[in-house]
């Protein structure tokens, strides 16, 4: 079986859970810091899956991350996942036009059920990955809420020093790209992304920071563009992190 094919049985399997999840979270439609229903049905699938979940992360009640490790752990891939609603947005599912459910109240304009369970099936299908080939690796799903205003991504990073860590991996050559989708507008994101690109441009990693420049290096990796990354840094030469 191909890995491709690997994926898409695994899509396939957990097809059902993800869909109801989704149409879950669609019908709480919580707001920023209040999503309580939504995360807590995050969390019920990621430890039904054997994931290992910490709540409440940087002090937030619905904050979260579910973790799966294999063997020694190495690499570590993370998928982010936000499922808070936005206010005033009630809508009946499956109209083009406005219908509220209730007048006034919040609804998901931005698909942020999707997006927070199509992340999950993505962390399913890697970890199913994991299981049928033997590979090594840790997948984390990060359950971001409040993304709509008010934002909780920049305390998950401070609580578990995720700039830092990336870094860190950077400097020791335990990354061979990155992908770095910033706010522009963000002066904290700003700043870490500064970082992260000048430590990247020391130790010659390719770093992409648009969707543009995300999908030419990922058809590069498709490719074997970046295999001259191992002639460079023998990965058997790496110092241990």
């Amino acid at each position: 079986m191909t890995d491709l094919e690997l994926i898409r049985e695994s899509v396939s399997k957990h097809a059902a859970n993800i869909l109801d999840a989704n149409d879950r979270i669609w019908d709480y439609a919580e707001l920023a810091f209040h999503e309580h229903k939504s995360a807590e049905l995050l969390c019920q699938l990621l430890e039904a899956e054997g994931f290992t979940v910490q709540r409440g992360l940087a002090e937030i009640p619905t904050c979260f991350t579910g973790t799966y490790k294999k063997g020694s752990g190495k690499p570590v891939m993370g998928f982010l996942g936000e499922f808070d609603a936005l206010s005033s947005l009630s809508q009946q599912a499956a109209l083009p036009e406005k219908s509220p459910v209730t007048e006034g109240a919040p609804g998901h304009g931005c698909g942020h059920c999707s997006l927070g369970t199509g992340s999950l099936a993505a962390a399913f299908a890697l970890k199913d990955y994991l299981d049928a080939t033997g590979e090594d690796g840790t997948v984390i799903y990060f359950g971001c809420p409040a993304e709509e205003g008010a934002g909780s991504k920049q305390f998950m990073a401070r609580a578990h020093g995720g700039v830092q860590q990336i870094g860190a991996r950077i400097t020791y050559d335990e990354i061979d790209m990155v992908i770095y989708m910033s706010y522009p507008k963000d002066e904290d994101d700003e700043t870490n992304l500064t970082y992260i690109r000048r430590l990247c441009d020391e130790h010659n990693v390719p770093i992409a920071t648009n969707l543009a420049t995300a999908e030419m290096l990922i058809q590069g990796l498709a490719r074997g563009d970046l295999d001259w990354r191992e002639i460079a840094h023998p990965r058997s030469k790496r110092r241990p992190l």
